[in-house]
């Protein structure tokens, strides 16, 4: 499926250039959170690289999904200025956020600023939960569940992360029997 993003020329310009966007205040909040994890990191839905370089200047290795080719030239052309260091640290993906399977786990995956919102049906939305679950790291062998933390804090508006956390999971939906969770914009997901 193409990306709308795509259709706009410039589009990725046009992002870097809204002030509003390059006021918000959540780029700290997912530095922190990938620093705290001390492991690799997946954003999906990475666009021009707002949150990916600066996690990456961090010092946290991450690999960035987008599904839009103008995005991911805009993310490259951004990633060019930065030092060696840090853009070998980095790894860019053209992926749909419905389907991707990049034969890897993540300590840590993000999806900032209203990613999540461009999944307008339950069962896509459920897809992706599942493509994050399964794409997620164990702390350790022991670790059988997963849960994935609501990070929309008052500076992560409309984005969320999800990382292992011990002993704790999902639900079952007990009309299907899938593991599921839904979000209330705050806390532990279960």
């Amino acid at each position: 499926m193409a990306s709308s993003y795509d259709t706009i020329p410039d589009f990725g310009l046009l992002y870097d250039s809204v002030p509003l966007y390059a006021a918000r205040q959540d780029i700290g909040f997912y530095v922190d959170e990938a620093k705290a994890t001390r492991g690799n990191v997946l954003e999906v839905g990475c666009g021009t690289g707002r949150i990916l370089l600066p996690i990456a200047r961090a010092g946290s290795t991450i690999t960035g999904i987008d599904g839009s080719k103008q995005m991911l030239e805009r993310c490259r052309a951004n990633l060019s200025a930065q030092p060696a260091a840090v853009q070998r640290r980095v790894n860019l993906v053209l992926n749909e956020m419905r389907t991707f399977d990049l034969g890897a786990t993540y300590s840590l995956i993000i999806a900032p600023f209203r990613v999540v919102q461009h999944l307008t049906t339950i069962d896509d939305q459920l897809r992706f939960l599942a493509i994050v679950a399964r794409h997620l790291a164990r702390r350790d062998a022991s670790s059988s569940t997963s849960s994935i933390r609501a990070s929309t804090s008052s500076s992560a508006r409309m984005g969320w992360s999800a990382r292992i956390r011990p002993s704790s999971g999902l639900p079952t939906d007990a009309r299907s029997g899938a593991r599921t969770a839904s979000c209330a914009c705050a806390g532990w997901i279960r």
